[in-house]
């Protein structure tokens, strides 16, 4: 008897680890699709939300490809409670890593939800600029003028805006949405905590389960808000500081105007001078090629006058050897000869003396 205890027991054991294995195998897509469409069909009692959510999650068999994704996007864009889904999925793409058949989902049903509400930004624009954020607070502004905010327009516009690595003044603009939805009827609990910047997850997770829930249950939501109100107090005035710097930041832009008018003038004043500059660089030029000009000019001079001196020099010297040779040979004639003509001969000495007397009064 005990035999037949134990071995029903190991038999029973053996079953369960059989279908915890079966349960962690993922179907095959078409009855991955199959039992999706059970699940968006059965009304349960309960909320299904979070089982359909689980089943997407766990995905199927294979590599996802567009073919399935427009199967399963067909099956929920016409379901009544895509939106509340939806939230759930931008819960988890903004705060976790959510599996891949869950990426592939969210973002065109992120796009049909902002087609639906008129979101004012493409989803593509990743970065958080200020065109953006002045975008989304006039459109909030526009559709809560006439009171609060619909719940439903809530959900899917945090559908929209949530994302991953979620900035402060987005941070802001999804605390002022969820603020202007819920009432403040309900006595304030005395129990209060500060939000610390750039701590989001806990407060995104209690804005998926509010808006995924059945009924919108805004009283879930006060202790929350409450708890976040220093921190929008912090951002308000970081706000006001906001505004002072920016104040601060047109005074200084107009300071740097008025710098750059006066850089521009100096710099036309310099470009001025720098014209001048060149114009009298351009003179000094010309007049030095005009002194090498006149250099070479009065080189020229010179060598035509020294070559003159020297022509004249040895006519001159010509000139005085052929005189001097002449009176010498007749001086010589005078004496050389029987009777000597020594008077003659005194008178080309005397004609030799005043040529020699004429040259040196001219010298």
């Amino acid at each position: 008897m005990t035999s037949d205890k134990k071995i029903n027991e190991k038999l029973f054991n053996s079953n369960k680890e059989k279908s915890k294995h079966l349960k962690k195998q993922k179907p095959e897509f078409q009855e991955f699709l199959l039992t999706l469409k059970t699940f968006i069909a059965t009304q349960n009692k309960g909320d299904n939300i979070p089982k359909i959510n689980n089943y997407i999650k766990k995905g199927f068999k294979g590599n996802i490809e567009p073919r399935h994704v427009d199967e399963i996007l067909r099956e929920l864009l016409g379901w009544k409670d895509l939106p509340r889904l939806a939230m759930r999925m931008a819960v988890e793409a903004s705060i976790g890593r959510p599996m891949a058949l869950v990426e592939k989902l969210i973002v065109p049903i992120r796009d049909e939800l902002a087609r639906r509400i008129s979101f004012p930004i493409a989803r593509v624009r990743n970065v958080f600029d200020s065109k953006m954020k002045s975008d989304l607070e006039d459109w909030i502004a526009k559709k809560s003028s006439e009171g609060a905010l619909d719940a439903s327009w809530v959900r899917d516009s945090l559908t929209c805006i949530m994302r991953e690595n979620i900035t402060e003044e987005e941070f802001a603009i999804i605390h002022s949405i969820v603020d202007s939805c819920c009432s403040r009827k309900i006595k304030t609990p005395r129990k209060k905590e500060v939000v610390q910047p750039k701590k989001y997850t806990n407060y995104i997770k209690q804005i998926g389960t509010l808006f995924t829930s059945g009924q919108f249950k805004p009283s879930k939501f006060f202790l929350a808000l409450d708890i976040c109100k220093p921190f929008s107090d912090e951002l308000k005035m970081k706000k006001i500081k906001l505004d002072d710097s920016n104040a601060e930041l047109q005074i200084k832009n107009g300071e740097l105007l008025e710098l750059r008018k006066s850089l521009k003038s100096v710099n036309q004043e310099l470009e001025e001078a720098h014209i001048g500059i060149e114009k009298l660089q351009q003179q000094v030029r010309l007049k030095e090629q005009a002194l090498l000009d006149e250099r070479e000019r009065f080189r020229m001079l010179d060598e035509h006058w020294e070559k003159e001196v020297v022509r004249e020099s040895q006519g001159k010297i010509f000139e005085l050897k052929k005189y001097f040779e002449h009176e010498v040979r007749e001086a010589k004639l005078s004496l050389d000869r029987e009777s000597p003509n020594v008077q003659m001969a005194l008178n080309r000495i005397l004609h030799m003396e005043e040529y020699l007397n004429r040259i040196g009064e001219n010298a």
